[in-house]
């Protein structure tokens, strides 16, 4: 996939807000106070959804929780959902919301929740989570490189239609 396809699928869609959908968020410290020097392990359990609200709009939704160890101390429950909500330029096709689901959710709506976890956690004066950051491959395997870039240029075309645009074909600049 080269720069400009990855360009036209990333730019086909804007995130335009960001909301805090709900949290859930039970301190366990009073019942079972964490020992001097206990070493918490836990995992992140992420789930996405997908809501199309309109031929030109997505919504996507980020839930993260916090799953202990069972050997770890357990000194809260904590579960953040947030929800993306995405315009697009042109219709978005039932075919394309996959990709786009993949290329728009985690890598642009993991900041928030990194940062909502972090802030909670510091808040409540147990052990703090960070979440790790996020690495985000501009390059997939090659099976899947043909979908992608041929989805941003069909998408790139309807929107230079529904704007009135000229073709690729007809932008030479006049002599």
């Amino acid at each position: 996939m080269s720069v400009i396809d990855v360009a036209t699928v990333i730019n086909s869609l804007q995130l335009t807000a960001v909301a805090l959908n709900r949290v859930e968020l039970v301190n366990h410290q009073d019942e079972n106070p964490l020992a001097p020097g206990a070493e918490v392990k836990w995992t992140l359990e992420t789930n996405l959804a997908y809501r199309q609200t309109s031929p030109t709009e997505l919504r996507i939704k980020a839930t993260a929780r916090i799953q202990y160890q069972p050997e770890s101390p357990q000194p809260f429950d904590l579960l953040v959902e947030i929800v993306g909500s995405y315009a697009a330029s042109a219709p978005i096709s039932g075919d394309e919301i996959p990709a786009l689901v993949n290329t728009h959710s985690l890598p642009l709506l993991w900041p928030y929740l990194r940062e909502i976890i972090s802030d909670l956690t510091t808040r409540i004066g147990g052990p703090v989570v960070t979440i790790p950051t996020l690495q985000i491959n501009l390059n997939p395997p090659a099976a899947e490189a043909p979908s992608e870039p041929e989805a941003g240029r069909k998408r790139a075309k309807r929107a230079r239609k529904a704007r009135g645009s000229p073709s690729e074909q007809n932008t030479a600049p006049d002599p």
